[in-house]
């Protein structure tokens, strides 16, 4: 789905069905996924597409169990990994900036 703000930018958005623990794929496009179909047991533990400055928001699309985003998991790829952990609550996004400098996806929403 695509929303249009203005005529500056376009916001692409995507459901994914989740199972984890699991490294998101990005695509080129991808500003907001919202993630739905998981457990207590799936963990969030890397994105890939990481570029200096790109932002990301991740819904989570339970309306009762929270999204655990799991920080430095030797699991995913360096690059790919979250620098601390998280919790995404039900039905609430969180929005993640890549840092080029540490190579990490970092909270800031």
């Amino acid at each position: 789905m695509s929303q249009k703000f203005g005529s500056t930018f376009v916001l692409e958005s995507r459901l994914l069905l989740f199972s984890g623990p699991a490294t998101l794929t990005l695509t080129n496009t991808d500003a907001v996924v919202r993630l739905a179909g998981f457990t207590t047991s799936d963990d969030l533990i890397g994105m890939t597409g990481g570029v200096d400055g790109r932002i990301m928001f991740i819904v989570c699309g339970s309306r009762t169990i929270p999204m655990d985003i799991v920080g430095e998991s030797l699991s995913a790829a360096a690059a790919d990994r979250f620098a601390d952990s998280h919790t995404i609550d039900p039905d609430t996004a969180g929005g993640f900036i890549y840092d080029g400098a540490i190579s990490r996806w970092t909270k800031f929403l």
